[in-house]
């Protein structure tokens, strides 16, 4: 692929599943990614070399990337075994070394150097990976759209969409939910809970943020680069981004290959598995609606 359109973003709230997507694509030999290397080292991105041997392995690519009961985040570290494999990884080391702030204020000025560095690390992961395509998925992403876009005019992206209710249950489900700065207050979910917060609002809140944020990123994108998935998309067999100009020439996606996990992952969206208390969430409609909201009452 050319330059014009080897580079694609993720984009997505937190628990949507941008990991196992991230992953899904990034199995296929053309796509390469930012991995545990460039999250560690994110000043060598020659290390991207290392992502060539696990293509001929896809196998190993699978039983390192994905947990035997199917999903794609990891709560417990993983075995040395694992931790060698190149996976990809959220990797904000990359961004961060090169001056790009988690939240960008209204008057944030882009300086050259913080362009010119991310596009030589982006450009030098894709040269020492071999592939065709590089695809990067950081949740604070969904806060620079306006920052890429003046680094990557050109490149591609797929924003991944959730009901706001399972979001909000998959957040009390993780390990590192309390202890996270929620950026649109400076806290941290514990903190928040301490002064009084109802754990689930807050969680749902969380998601009604990130969407809002994404929503104003999203008009600056060009229909014809920004490929826009359903969650419940990815549960069928059938479902491919092939076909997207991002991902052209890319044949399957890998899907043979976490065929297993996708069966588990199916499981786990049915609505049995949530809990009562999610009852109290509705869906918004309105300006939202075109996201399928869904928030606390009160929330909008």
């Amino acid at each position: 692929m050319n330059e014009k359109s080897n580079f694609v973003f993720l984009l997505g709230a937190g628990r949507s599943g941008t990991t196992l997507l991230y992953k899904m694509l990034s199995v296929h030999r053309s796509v390469a990614y930012l991995s545990n290397y460039q999250q560690r080292y994110p000043e060598w991105p020659s290390l991207a070399c290392l992502q060539r041997l696990p293509n001929y392995f896809p196998e190993l690519k699978r039983r390192s990337w994905f947990q035997e009961q199917g999903g794609a985040s990891f709560n417990k570290r993983r075995k040395w075994t694992q931790f060698i494999v190149p996976t990809p990884a959220e990797a904000e080391p990359v961004y961060a070394s090169c001056g790009a702030p988690l939240t960008p204020a209204e008057d944030f000025h882009l300086l050259p150097r913080v362009t010119n560095c991310l596009r030589e690390r982006f450009e030098r992961t894709l040269h020492a990976s071999g592939a065709d395509v590089l695809l990067s998925k950081r949740t604070a992403n969904n806060r620079r759209i306006p920052v890429l876009k003046q680094i990557f005019p050109n490149a591609k992206y797929i924003h991944l969409v959730r009901d706001g209710r399972a979001v909000a249950h998959s957040l009390l489900q993780v390990k590192w939910w309390n202890d996270h700065t929620l950026y649109w207050t400076g806290k941290t979910p514990r903190q928040e809970v301490a002064e009084g917060a109802n754990p689930l609002e807050l969680a749902a809140r969380n998601w009604v943020e990130e969407m809002h944020s994404l929503e104003r990123g999203i008009t600056l994108i060009e229909e014809s680069k920004l490929l826009e998935v359903q969650y419940d998309e990815l549960l069928r067999p059938s479902w491919s981004v092939a076909a997207h100009p991002a991902f052209h020439g890319c044949g399957s996606t890998g899907r043979r290959h976490v065929s297993g996990n996708h069966r588990i992952f199916a499981s786990q969206t049915k609505a049995g598995g949530m809990e009562p208390q999610l009852d109290r969430i509705r869906i918004v409609h309105g300006a939202g609606s075109a996201w399928r909201y869904s928030a606390p009452l009160g929330i909008s």
